[in-house]
C-alpha cells in the first residue's frame, strides 16, 4: 500500500503540470469515481451471492471516505522530491495502515483471489509446456 501510494505521487509529480488545480480537482474525482465504484462492485457481488466481495467492497468506500476527511484533498506534487515528501507526511501522520474493518472485511475475498490467481497461472503453465487437456463437454 506504502509503495502504491509513493508509486502515485511520484508519477504524478514527474508528469508536472502547468495547472495544478486541473490535477488536483481529477484526484478528487477519481476518488469519488473509486468510491461509486465500490459501491457498485458491492451491489452487483450482493446481487450475486459474492458473500466475500459483497463484505470487503463498502469496508474499502468507507476507509477511501475516512481517508479524505482525515487527510483532506489531495493537492498535487511539484516534483518527485515533493511527491516523496507527501507521502512521508502522510505516513508519518499517525496514519496507522490499513483499519482493521477493511482487514477483516476484505481478508476472505483476498484469499480467495489469490487461489484464482494460482489456478490461472497453474493453467497457463500447463497450456505452455503442451500437457494441458480442455474440458470437453
Amino acid at each position: 500500500m506504502k509503495l502504491v501510494l509513493l508509486a502515485c505521487l511520484l508519477l504524478a509529480g514527474c508528469n508536472a503540470q502547468p495547472n495544478a488545480a486541473n490535477l488536483n480537482a481529477q484526484l478528487a474525482r477519481l476518488a469519488s469515481v473509486a468510491v461509486n465504484d465500490l459501491n457498485v462492485a458491492a451491489a452487483d457481488a450482493a446481487n450475486h451471492g459474492d458473500t466475500l466481495a459483497a463484505a470487503c467492497y463498502p469496508a474499502l468506500a468507507n476507509w477511501i471516505i475516512t481517508l479524505q476527511q482525515s487527510q483532506g484533498q489531495i493537492t498535487a506534487p511539484a516534483g518527485a522530491f515533493s511527491a516523496f515528501q507527501q507521502t512521508r507526511d502522510i505516513l508519518k501522520s499517525g496514519m496507522p495502515g490499513i483499519p482493521p474493518s477493511v482487514k477483516l472485511g476484505c481478508a476472505a475475498l483476498y484469499l480467495d483471489a489469490q487461489g484464482d490467481v494460482l489456478k490461472f497461472v497453474t493453467m497457463l503453465a500447463s497450456i505452455s509446456s503442451g500437457q494441458f487437456v480442455p474440458v470437453l463437454p
